[in-house]
């Protein structure tokens, strides 16, 4: 039998910047209240870390929201500028948001699809990369 006195435990939880933090404690092994505790600790971290599995699919969601927002932001932006050159008007846009190029790429097909006639929900979903194709083939039929 081994000469252990005490088992050794952590208790895992996720701060708030989403980094794990791993405290250790000690559990003597004779005392049955103490491991009871321990246990119950444990269950207990268990479906604690199960529930907060969860939020980043939340977060998800809530950045997806904040993204589709901050497009319909840009689009209206480019849509008080659909007489400008194509630069300009995303120099409009450049000067409130920070443009990746492929939100310029898809803001660039945002504003053909507008001066192409397209209705501005239309136009957002054309300007997604692989609608843009869906709709130009719609566009050549419909010529």
């Amino acid at each position: 039998m081994s000469s252990k006195r005490s088992v050794v435990c952590t208790k895992t939880r996720l701060d708030p910047t989403h980094t794990y933090i791993i405290d250790l404690y000690e559990i003597p092994l004779d005392d049955p209240e103490a491991l009871r505790e321990m246990l119950e600790r444990m269950h207990a971290n268990i479906i604690d870390m199960t529930e907060k599995a969860a939020l980043p699919k939340r977060a998800s969601e809530a950045a997806a929201q904040a993204r589709k927002k901050e497009l319909d932001e840009m689009c209206a932006i480019v849509d008080a500028r659909l007489g400008l050159p194509e630069k300009d008007a995303l120099d409009e846009v450049a000067v409130t948001f920070n443009l990746s190029d492929r939100m310029q790429q898809r803001l660039t097909r945002y504003i053909k699809a507008r001066r192409l006639g397209a209705s501005p929900e239309t136009a957002k979903w054309a300007s997604a990369k692989g609608n843009w194709q869906q709709f130009s083939k719609v566009l050549k039929k419909l010529k």
